[in-house]
Parts: C-alpha cells; sequence; structure tokens
C-alpha cells in the first residue's frame, strides 16, 4: 500500500513539475519580451533537470518551448519551422544540469550528513568540535577524499554559485553559436552574409550571455528556498 501512494505521488509530481516550470519559465520570459534577449527559459529549464532529473528537464522544455514560440515570441515574429533547431542546445543542457545535480546529490549521500539539521562554518563563525568530527567521520566511513567533503552550510548545499554562473554563460553561448549557425545555413547565406550576420549580432549574444550568467548565479539561492519548501524531493 505505501509502495501504490509513494507511485502515485511520483507520477502526480512527474506530471504536474514540467507543467508548473513551463508555466513560471513562459510568463517571466513573455513578461521581459521587450527586453531582446533576455530570458528565463534557460534558467527553469536548468531548475528542472537539475532537481528533478533529464525526463523532467525534457518534458519543460517540449512544453515550453512551443508555446512560448508560438504564442508569446508573436511580439517579435516567430522562427517558424527553424524554431526546431533551439532543440539540442535545451536538451543539452537539461541533460548537463541532471548530471551535475545527480552528481552532488550522490556526494550528498555519501556523506551520510543530514544538511538539514548540521549547522556549520559560514564567514566570520567557528566551526565546532562536534561539526568538525561529524564531517571526519562521515568521510571515513565513505573513504572519500578531503577534497570531496564542504563544509556544510545553509548556502553550500549546492555547488558555489560561480559554478551555476559558469555553467550558464557557457551553454548560452553554446545556444547562441548553435541556433545562428543552423538558422543561416537553413536559409543559405552566403559566407559573407554569414560573417555579417554574426557580426551585427556580437552585442546580442554578449548581452545574452552576461544576463544569463548573473540569472544563474542566483541558482543556489533558489535552489536552497525550494529545498526548504520541499526537501523530500530533494534526497
Amino acid at each position: 500500500m505505501k509502495h501504490s501512494i509513494t507511485k502515485y505521488s511520483l507520477d502526480i509530481r512527474n506530471m504536474t513539475v514540467p507543467i508548473v516550470y513551463a508555466a513560471v519559465a513562459v510568463a517571466g520570459t513573455t513578461a521581459l519580451i521587450l527586453i531582446p534577449n533576455l530570458e528565463l527559459l534557460s534558467f527553469f529549464f536548468f531548475l528542472a533537470a537539475y532537481r528533478y532529473g533529464f525526463k523532467t528537464g525534457i518534458n519543460t522544455v517540449f512544453l515550453a518551448v512551443p508555446i512560448y514560440e508560438f504564442v508569446a515570441a508573436q511580439i517579435w515574429g516567430s522562427a517558424g519551422v527553424l524554431f526546431v533547431f533551439k532543440f539540442p542546445p535545451y536538451i543539452l543542457l537539461v541533460y548537463l544540469a541532471s548530471k551535475l545535480g545527480e552528481d552532488y546529490r550522490n556526494t550528498r549521500k555519501k556523506l551520510k550528513i543530514n544538511f538539514n539539521t548540521l549547522e556549520s562554518a559560514v564567514v566570520g563563525k567557528k566551526t565546532t568540535d562536534n561539526e568538525v568530527n561529524a564531517i571526519e567521520t562521515a568521510r571515513k566511513d565513505t573513504n572519500m577524499k578531503k577534497s570531496h567533503v564542504v563544509i556544510l552550510s545553509k548556502t553550500q548545499r549546492h555547488p558555489p554559485a560561480i559554478i551555476f554562473g559558469l555553467f550558464g554563460l557557457g551553454v548560452t553561448a553554446f545556444y547562441d553559436v548553435f541556433t545562428s549557425l543552423t538558422f543561416l545555413l537553413f536559409t543559405r547565406f552566403t559566407f559573407t552574409a554569414l560573417m555579417v550576420a554574426f557580426f551585427f549580432g556580437i552585442p546580442f549574444y554578449v548581452f545574452h550571455e552576461v544576463t544569463n550568467f548573473i540569472i544563474f548565479l542566483q541558482a543556489s539561492y533558489i535552489l536552497n528556498l525550494l529545498d526548504d519548501i520541499s526537501p523530500q524531493y530533494n534526497q
């Protein structure tokens, strides 16, 4: 009976989470649509995949992208059938995000430390002897290297903000290059026209990458809030 209830809960979650994340991603990006290349789609795809896994991330992508492209994006003009070229970068994004989340959760499980109750060192605060002993015991029990042990604090349940920022910068750069190149090749631009298009697109690319870098820096904070709301979903 308990197994059936758990399975039912997971089925409900698998259906509702992509809908919620897709809705927020589309609504947020639509609200910012008058600012070219400022978007929240990538960030919410990342959150869905990092927290719930690849399947949930993919479902979120395939829900959000068509809705945004054929409804909200009409303000600027839809890319039409060419929007399919947006899927490969997004699929790569959710794959990498799911692996990052999975690897970090596995590290936490190996440490066998309750991240929600154990307090530890933060800037300007000394770690107590009990906390040091608990961390060292967990390290020895799991045969982990000291370099793999994270000094636990509320802001360190997840990788440092700079990791998320660089992640966002990298996937956004790949998205910009991939979609621009495929769009232009599909329309059979000459090489000269291709170079001109890339040259004049540089300010938009830079703006997109810088803003996503800043947005992804907030991932640790957002993930901590989500952990506090529903910690059982991130075990």
